[in-house]
């Protein structure tokens, strides 16, 4: 069951506390909202459409990159709307240019994978190693931060390392897809 009532007063709650706060906030608060609506609650059933509204809303409004690679997803997936991978790509490089990582590690699997691209190993490898940067950028933050109770370096780049690294198919196993894909063993 969809309560309309406490939805609404939670958007009017976020309208009034946007007075007060400054724009980035805002439409944090908002891509937020937006982020329910699309995943759903224990509650509430996952609303597509309108959070495809909620996105370009806050796109359109705040240039949020998060907005940006939530929309790319919409048009490489389809859902709810038509399949274009073309905006697909344009949102999640605009996402991935702006240091959004998940729209980097996205690209790099598009381009290793040749989904709605052309596979380019270079390219794929790029966006793979500027996740990586962020990543780095964000463990000497929080090493600075939480001195006292972060592992030693090699220990957690390792582990980060290998996290990253885990989430793409290593270069023998793309090379053998591709030798077997040539000789027509499997469908390319």
């Amino acid at each position: 069951q969809h309560d309309k009532s406490t939805e609404e007063r939670l958007y009017s709650m976020i309208q009034e506390a946007s007075a007060s706060v400054s724009a980035e906030d805002t439409g944090k608060v908002m891509l937020a909202l937006a982020d329910i609506t699309f995943f759903g609650t224990n509650s509430h059933e996952p609303d597509y459409t309108k959070a495809f509204q909620q996105y370009t809303t806050i796109y359109e409004k705040y240039k949020l990159p998060q907005a940006a690679h939530m929309l790319a997803l919409y048009y490489a997936e389809g859902l709810g709307v038509p399949v274009n991978p073309t905006r697909a790509l344009i949102l999640n490089t605009l996402a991935a240019k702006a240091g959004y990582m998940p729209a980097q590690l996205t690209l790099a699997n598009w381009y290793s994978l040749g989904v709605h691209v052309s596979v380019d190993c270079p390219a794929s490898r790029h966006h793979l190693l500027s996740a990586a940067q962020v990543v780095g950028e964000e463990l000497a933050v929080r090493k600075r931060k939480y001195r006292s109770v972060v592992p030693p370096e090699s220990i957690v780049e390792r582990d980060v390392r290998k996290d990253v690294l885990a989430m793409f198919p290593s270069r023998d196993l793309i090379e053998y897809y591709r030798y077997s894909a040539d000789r027509g063993q499997i469908e390319s």
